[in-house]
């Protein structure tokens, strides 16, 4: 299988960055993941993100708000999946190109496009069935341009997800990323949204580097006051890139591993077992995995090294974790 998705995806290379990821998505929709069960193997590998168990580690970062592609994704070896970022209204994101190729990995100026609050909720009430036959959470990815608007989201989505992610740092809607402004705001909004919602929380963290101090001297100890249950460390990296029709965007991609690991490493020294981390950012491989977790990451996000290496990625790290979970027990 993986052999066959690498001819499928050097095939992919030859099209443009836009028909390619139209391509991919059609595909995902279509390959028949259920069929993938033979290599799955989650047994003795559960976390938890506040109440929230998880079947394994794995989460898929917010990407899709296709059902169809979300429902398949969740016959992978995947303990959540989480929908693309939602907005109060819907929202057209920016004019193609949004998407480019680069250093194994890709740029993106989509912008926060999602079907609004409404299509939205109706989109996880379709998936959830199948949420629970899989034994999959869902994640509901929202940002706001105020403090109400992410309280109104986190409230009207709450009793359709299991989860609650606050995207508070997307390069490509920095109107939405107030609190890296006014960190004092940031505390206001943990507060707010921790009323507003008993699922867990989940705080989605910037990777800027003027942002990293702000992160570890107010915005994780804010959260850990307010309650938030986990921390996702983190968002996309800014790059400008000319061929974008923003003429900027998101990096996401292997080269953000490093930086992924040192600071998931700085965070779990700085406030010990006080929030959970979700680590996020070049992660592409079983060993990377295996590495950010050894570093102090409670699960893994991916996303690109998915779109890179192909479906059985999730697979292939819980088996690599499991291996060293069973060598352990029988030492």
């Amino acid at each position: 299988m993986g052999r066959i998705y690498r001819v499928f995806y050097s095939l992919l290379n030859l099209l443009s960055e836009e028909e390619a990821a139209k391509t991919g998505q059609y595909i995902f929709k279509k390959i028949p993941f259920r069929y993938l069960s033979c290599f799955l193997n989650t047994d003795g590998l559960a976390t938890r993100i506040g109440d929230c168990r998880l079947k394994n580690p794995v989460i898929l970062s917010s990407c899709y708000s296709d059902p169809e592609i979300l429902e398949n994704f969740m016959y992978l070896d995947i303990g959540a999946v989480t929908i693309k970022t939602i907005t109060k209204h819907p929202k057209t994101g920016n004019p193609e190109p949004t998407v480019v190729r680069k250093h194994k990995g890709f740029v993106n100026c989509v912008g926060l496009r999602n079907p609004g609050k409404v299509e939205s909720k109706k989109i996880i009430n379709r998936i959830y069935p199948r949420a629970r036959n899989t034994k999959t959470r869902v994640i509901a990815s929202i940002t706001g341009y105020d403090i109400d608007e992410f309280c109104e989201l986190a409230e009207f989505l709450s009793p359709s997800c299991d989860m609650i992610e606050l995207n508070i740092s997307c390069v490509n809607a920095p109107e939405t990323a107030f609190c890296y402004r006014n960190p004092y705001s940031g505390r206001d909004l943990f507060r707010e949204v921790r009323k507003s919602t008993e699922k867990p929380v989940i705080i989605k963290l910037s990777r800027e580097r003027e942002h990293k101090e702000y992160n570890i001297r107010y915005l994780i100890p804010f959260a850990i006051d307010e309650g938030i249950d986990a921390v996702h460390y983190a968002n996309t990296k800014r790059v400008k890139e000319p061929m974008l029709s923003m003429g900027c965007g998101g990096y996401s991609g292997t080269e953000l591993f490093g930086d992924t690991m040192n600071d998931v490493r700085r965070i779990r020294k700085e406030f010990g077992d006080e929030i959970r981390i979700i680590a996020g950012g070049g992660i592409n491989s079983p060993k990377r995995a295996k590495r950010v977790i050894d570093a102090g990451a409670d699960a893994v996000a991916i996303l690109t090294g998915l779109i890179t290496e192909g479906p059985l990625l999730p697979g292939r790290i819980n088996r690599y974790i499991k291996g060293f979970l069973d060598d352990t027990n029988e030492e």
